[in-house]
């Protein structure tokens, strides 16, 4: 019979819940012999997504590499040229933040040298159970200075970070 297990398991994407794992209880009703089973629950992979200005604007699509170790956020995102005078077609930018189980918070800054301001953009979301899309609201640090919904849908966990490189790295001729 499977039944929830204990908290106290863990894994290397940091401590789950008793809903995240299952464990199958011994002959003698105890779980030193315990099978665990969960899905995979983190951010890791090629994620595409929109965000707006507001619920008036029109989307801006973008698509974001992002690696999560234990929690801890990190990527690249590329979207296309909406606000720079610089006669270039997309913007690139770093990412990093963290992931407190379906929680998600990072920042999103604009590489420099792209006619882009420098301010931090801050993206707060929840993904969804099966970690396949992400939800939530982005905003400067005084969201007066702008803020608008955004939304992740996972693209791919499996493609190589040399591949997405390589992307990245055409579209910087």
């Amino acid at each position: 019979m499977f039944t929830p297990a204990a908290a106290k398991y863990e894994n290397v994407h940091g401590a789950l819940d008793a809903s995240d794992r299952l464990c199958d209880q011994g002959a003698g009703g105890n779980d030193k012999d315990a099978i665990t089973v969960a899905s995979v629950r983190d951010m890791n992979g090629l994620w595409s997504g929109w965000y707006t200005y507001s619920t008036l604007s029109e989307p801006v699509p973008f698509t974001a590499w992002i690696d999560d170790s234990a929690g801890l956020l990190t990527g690249s995102i590329l979207e296309p040229n909406t606000f720079s005078a610089m006669d270039i077609d997309d913007l690139q930018a770093e990412l990093a933040g963290t992931r407190l189980g379906q929680q998600i918070h990072f920042s999103k800054t604009y590489a420099a040298g792209q006619g882009a301001h420098e301010k931090p953009i801050i993206y707060e979301g929840r993904a969804d159970e099966d970690f396949i899309t992400v939800r939530g609201q982005w905003s400067f640090a005084d969201p007066r200075d702008g803020k608008g919904p955004f939304e992740l849908s996972r693209s791919s966990k499996s493609i190589s970070e040399g591949i997405l490189r390589d992307v990245f790295a055409f579209a910087d001729r």
